[in-house]
C-alpha cells in the first residue's frame, strides 16, 4: 500500500468511531431532502443512504480529489474512504440539527450554491428550450419559396458598410461628436488603431451579402442612402456602432436554390425563437412569483 494511501486511511479512523457514536445517538435526519426528491428520481450511483440523505459515487471522488494524490485505490481503501464521507456526513447532520452553522458558513454556502444552482438552471433551461424545439415543424419548400419571393431584393443585394464599434457608450458619444464636428469617418476610425499596419482598414467590412449583417443593423441600413452616415446604433452585449453606408449593389443572379438552406435555417432558427418566447411567457404567468427585496450591490 503507498505511503500516501496508509496515511489517508489512518485520518479516517477518528472520523469512523465518531460517527458509530452518533449513528448510535442520531435520529432521522432534519437536513436537506436528497437530489432529486423533487422528480422522484434517485441520484446517480448512490452508495449509502445516511438518515435517507445519498451518498454517492461523486461524493468519494471528491473526498479522493480533496486530498493529495494518493495513486490508485483498491475496494479496500475505496470502502475506507466512503465510510469517512458517511461519517463527514453523520456530523454534519448533527450539527445542522444543533443550528451550529455561522453567519460565516452560511454565506459561504449561499456562494457556493449559487454557482451550482446557476449550472443547473442553465443546463435544464438549454434541455427544455432543446426540447420545445424538437417539437417545431419542419420549414416547408413552399414556405422558403414564399419568403424568397417577398424578399428577393433584400436577398439579392450586396452593401457596403463601414463601421465604427464601441464598447462604452461615453466613447460612441465623443466618436459621434467629431463626426459632427466634420472629421472624416475614416480618420475617425482610424485612430481607434494607433499600431495598424499601413494599408489595413479593419473599419471597411467591404460588400456584405443578406445573412452577413447584424440585425441590429439592418432597419437602420435601410434607411441610409449611399454616403450617409448613421446615429448610434445599440447592439447586444453593450455593442455601439456608428455606421457609414458605401454602396449597394445586387446580385441578380442570386437564385432561390442558392439560398435555401440559409433560409430554411433563418426560419427555422426563428421558429425556435418564437417557440422560447411563448414558452417563457406561459411559464412566468402560471407561476407565482414573490419579489421580497431589490438586489444588493
Amino acid at each position: 500500500m503507498h505511503k500516501q494511501t496508509s496515511s489517508v486511511i489512518l485520518r479516517t479512523l477518528p472520523w469512523m468511531a465518531l460517527a458509530v457514536m452518533l449513528a448510535c445517538r442520531q435520529g432521522p435526519s432534519a437536513g436537506t431532502p436528497a437530489p432529486g426528491a423533487a422528480t422522484g428520481r434517485e441520484p446517480i450511483g448512490v452508495l449509502a443512504l445516511v438518515n435517507g440523505v445519498p451518498v454517492t459515487e461523486a461524493d468519494v471522488h471528491a473526498e479522493i480529489h480533496s486530498k493529495t494524490s494518493v495513486g490508485e485505490l483498491g475496494p479496500e481503501q475505496k470502502k475506507i474512504l466512503l465510510d469517512r464521507v458517511i461519517g463527514k456526513e453523520l456530523v454534519a447532520q448533527k450539527a445542522a440539527e444543533l443550528d451550529l452553522g455561522d453567519v460565516q458558513y452560511r454565506e459561504e454556502l449561499a456562494r457556493r450554491m449559487a454557482d451550482v444552482n446557476e449550472w443547473k438552471r442553465q443546463a435544464l433551461a438549454d434541455a427544455y428550450f432543446r426540447h420545445e424545439a424538437a417539437q417545431q415543424p419542419q420549414v416547408t419548400d413552399e414556405e422558403a419559396r414564399r419568403y424568397f419571393d417577398e424578399n428577393a431584393a433584400a436577398i439579392r443585394t450586396e452593401t457596403h458598410v463601414l463601421q465604427i464599434l464601441a464598447r462604452d457608450e461615453a466613447q460612441i458619444a465623443q466618436v459621434r461628436q467629431e463626426l459632427a464636428s466634420g472629421a472624416s469617418f475614416e480618420d475617425v476610425a482610424r485612430k481607434r488603431f494607433p499600431d495598424l499596419p499601413a494599408g489595413k482598414t479593419p473599419w471597411d467590412l467591404g460588400y456584405l451579402k443578406w445573412k452577413q449583417i447584424p440585425d441590429a443593423w439592418r432597419n437602420v441600413l435601410q434607411t441610409l442612402k449611399p454616403g450617409d452616415t448613421s446615429e448610434v446604433v445599440r447592439g447586444s452585449g453593450g455593442r455601439f456602432w456608428i455606421l457609414r453606408l458605401l454602396d449597394r449593389r445586387e446580385d441578380a443572379a442570386l437564385d432561390f436554390d442558392a439560398v435555401k438552406p440559409v433560409i430554411v435555417e433563418d426560419l427555422r432558427n426563428a421558429r425556435v425563437e418564437q417557440a422560447r418566447a411563448r414558452a417563457a411567457d406561459e411559464l412566468r404567468k402560471t407561476a407565482r412569483i414573490e419579489y421580497r427585496k431589490t438586489v444588493s450591490n
